[in-house]
């Protein structure tokens, strides 16, 4: 996500560069309060695949949309791993 939203230009970069972690905890804080994953495992492997075939075309996107992209892929991983420290009953605080 860093190497597309650095090729599409300094405004793309720093949007995802906060907009990529807020919605990774978003949907990290969703995937663990509904305890549901909602997407098959294999979506990580071919959004990250997505990802790089993006970078390598080295589309000029507009910064919006790769904000759009940030978000989105933020919130599934995010639901994804939140879901999986649920089910696994493991806790959030921190601890080891």
């Amino acid at each position: 996500m860093a190497l597309l939203a650095g090729l599409t230009g300094p405004a793309a970069g720093r949007r995802a560069l906060f907009a990529l972690p807020a919605a990774w905890l978003a949907g990290g804080q969703a995937g663990y309060v509904s305890d549901v994953a909602l997407l098959p495992a294999g979506v990580t492997s071919l959004s990250l695949m997505a990802l790089g075939i993006l970078t390598a075309a080295d589309l000029q996107l507009a910064p919006p949309v790769v904000t759009a992209i940030a978000v989105v892929l933020g919130t599934a991983h995010g639901w994804m791993n939140g879901a999986g420290i649920a089910v696994a009953g493991r806790e959030v605080s921190g601890r080891i």
